[in-house]
């Protein structure tokens, strides 16, 4: 089923599970796993064992090839809850979309998969055609996003790179959270052609552009689905984009099939949110064998199923089958006679509860040691049952993304303190194992305090109990899902083109794609590797080199914290490939009210500064302003010869602008030298004292 609105429970209600179940050569028995629930309900989990001919087995030995059953049911007395989802949709607005009534469909598909979502769910809208928009920002109000969709119009070109691009820095920069699943839905009905093609047919480094854009969102956990709409569209590259990035790609004919594609993208990214799963360990010597139900997943001897969300008292079932490798096998379930209750901690932000560890989101290289206590005592101050007793110990504790720190515990009674180096932003295992001969009703508790940074959610947080039965037993100890914030450095990335430039050609360094974990950059730093550095507040800029060489050019980025991070990269600067103008340029800027709605006059001033630098002839200058790509204003400056007072002149251009949409617009300006033939030459060192800004309008009505 899909994602429906309004599921989900509040924070003590968040269940997680765990399940273990293992065939070995013990005793035959119905058992209980090791699972997981708040205070508020239990899950509980049985199996039995079931001959061919569907009776129940009473004997511990069959024949070889003789097929058994086993059918795991698990149940809950309250209702669980999915990880929350982050899902932009990136639209093609496109001329072509306007054709067959492909946008119309495309609009009741996507406000049909909105309606899907869950209550701690968030949806937002990037569409795209010659350039791409921010329409709407991520929100659990579905309403804005279904108001934006149907304002949708069809025209120009299809840059499905910058349609990524806007969407990636919605989820990872702007509104997305860390612990929730970043999906993008990516649908288009044609060919990528912009931002380098000529906007008609297919451009090679339009689909590398793309590629581009999808790595990076999956350089930062997002999962994109891809929807071809239509005969025309290039399903190579939408597979590809979908591999990259561990999602699927959906081909949909006619935009009448958009409604079921959008359906079945919503139940993967169910399965995708989905809390529970089962797990059934096969012993030595015992294989599955296939029907009646199919494991989601199978990884050696390990079976999987994704559980998704339990209703109160409307137990999950699955069943399947399993063979002896030889005849005369004993093939019992192991007696384990475990439960795990949890007790949530009020209050907690964004304390979810997760089986098997403890999960630390942590920043690039921070630096900081985090420490933990663990305590571990028997049930209301019993003496020790276990044989025997464990001493206090110190632990140092490694935690990276690629291995599990496991730390086991034998006996009944130990206290353990120590360490854990935390390197590097992402989630972290840390799992505690516990081992006891203890006696029925003892209890595991273990609670963890810190780390000493610079914000810490929620305090003391608790972790699980492991109530013991008779018997013996072993079992998973789950904990709370933990953040740890401290303040994190930027991430420096830029790129440049043409690959192989040459001397008085235009270098373009494109930035886009650095961005800051925990906040915004601010400035870029370029050192251009031959003299020249400029510090600039967007993320690209150009630059002309006068001589062949190999350049080191490096990117620093600052965010609003004021950390910094840099990047190097090296430029080879071969022949000339053009002549070069007279004029050369400092920093530009542009400024823009801030704060106005659809209908509202904006104010944009810009501004910069060149200089001739030819003492024999004046120079013309022409300036340019564009918003959105179309040109708003241009006005044109006489330079006065090198030497003289009107040499250097700080050219502005203010202007007035009526916005007729809302969302992100782009407003940029250029600088050229006129040449005697009126052609519009770089000016140097930057090629065409060229920047650009954004600007958010906002919906009439909103305050």
């Amino acid at each position: 089923m899909p994602l429906r609105r309004g599921e989900g429970k509040k924070l003590s209600e968040i269940l997680a599970l765990l399940v273990i179940f293992s065939i070995s050569f013990a005793v035959l028995a119905t058992f209980l796993p090791a699972v997981s629930a708040d205070t508020d309900g239990i899950v509980t989990a049985d199996a039995w064992l079931y001959s061919e001919d569907g009776a129940p087995v009473n004997h511990t030995v069959i024949g070889e090839g003789e097929k058994t059953t086993v059918t795991l049911e698990v149940s809950s007395t309250v209702e669980t809850e999915t990880v929350p989802v982050d899902v932009m949709h990136i639209i093609d607005r496109s001329g072509s979309m306007d054709w067959e009534n492909k946008l119309e469909d495309a609009k009741t598909a996507a406000k049909t998969f909105n309606g899907f979502l869950g209550s701690n769910d968030k949806v937002g809208l990037v569409s795209y055609s010659t350039t791409a928009r921010r329409d709407k920002g991520l929100t659990s109000n579905i309403v804005p996003v279904n108001n934006a969709i149907d304002k949708l119009v069809a025209n120009g070109a299809t840059n499905i790179g910058d349609g990524i691009g806007y969407a990636t820095n919605e989820i990872i920069d702007k509104d997305g959270r860390p612990e929730a699943i970043k999906v993008e839905l990516l649908l288009t009905d044609g060919l990528a052609n912009k931002p380098y093609g000529y906007g008609w047919g297919e451009d090679i480094r339009d689909i590398e552009y793309a590629y581009n854009k999808a790595q990076a969102a999956a350089d930062n956990g997002i999962v994109i689905f891809t929807i071809g709409l239509g005969s025309d569209v290039n399903a190579t590259m939408l597979q590809h984009i979908a591999d990259i990035t561990g999602g699927k790609y959906y081909f949909a004919p006619s935009g009448g099939d958009l409604q079921r594609v959008y359906e079945d993208i919503s139940e993967e990214i169910e399965t995708m949110a989905s809390s529970m799963h089962a797990y059934f360990t096969l012993a030595d010597g015992i294989e599955y064998a296939d029907d009646p139900t199919i494991p989601d997943n199978i990884s050696g001897n390990i079976l999987t199923w994704d559980i998704g969300k339990l209703e109160p008292s409307t137990p999950w079932t699955v069943s399947f089958d399993v063979l002896p490798k030889k005849g005369g096998k004993n093939i019992p379930v192991n007696k384990v006679l475990s439960g795990v209750t949890y007790n949530a901690t009020a209050g907690v932000e964004k304390a979810l509860m997760t089986a098997g560890g403890c999960w630390i989101l942590s920043p690039e290289d921070p630096a900081v040691k985090a420490t933990f206590g663990f305590v571990v005592q028997q049930k209301e101050g019993e003496d020790p049952s276990g044989e025997l007793e464990f001493q206090d110990h110190a632990i140092d504790l490694n935690l990276h993304s690629e291995s599990i720190d496991t730390l086991t515990i034998s006996g009944t009674t130990s206290t353990f303190s120590g360490t854990a180096t935390v390197n590097g932003e992402s989630g972290y295992w840390f799992e505690v194992y516990v081992e006891d001969n203890g006696k029925s009703g003892d209890v595991f508790q273990i609670t963890i305090t810190g780390p000493d940074v610079d914000y810490y959610a929620g305090g003391e947080l608790a972790g699980g109990n492991i109530v013991l039965h008779s018997g013996g037993s072993s079992g998973f100890v789950p904990f709370p899902k933990l953040f740890v914030k401290v303040k994190v450095r930027p991430v420096a990335i830029f790129t440049y083109s043409p690959a192989n430039p040459g001397v008085n050609e235009t270098v373009e360094f494109d930035a886009s794609d650095s961005y800051d974990p925990d906040g915004d950059i601010l400035f870029y730093r370029w050192d251009f590797g031959d003299g020249n550095s400029i510090e600039v507040p967007y993320d690209g800029i150009g630059y002309i080199y006068g001589y062949e060489a190999i350049y080191t050019v490096t990117l620093e980025v600052e965010d609003n914290d004021e950390l910094t991070n840099k990047t190097t990269r090296y430029v080879t600067v071969g022949e000339s490939v053009g002549h070069l103008g007279n004029v050369t340029g400092g920093l530009p800027g542009i400024s823009v009210d801030k704060g106005r709605k659809i209908g509202q006059k904006v104010n944009i001033d810009g501004w910069v500064e060149v200089r001739n630098t030819d003492v024999n002839t004046t120079a013309d200058v022409i300036v340019k302003l564009y918003v959105d790509g179309m040109l708003l204003s241009q006005t044109q400056k006489e330079l006065g010869l090198s030497g003289t007072s009107s040499d250097t002149q700080n050219i502005t251009i203010p202007t007035k602008w009526i916005p007729m949409s809302s969302g992100w617009h782009r407003v940029e300006i250029e600088a050229w030298e006129l040449g005697e033939d009126g052609d519009e030459l770089p000016i140097a060192p930057y090629p065409y004292a060229g920047g650009s800004t954004e600007i958010y309008i906002q919906k009439v009505g909103k305050k």
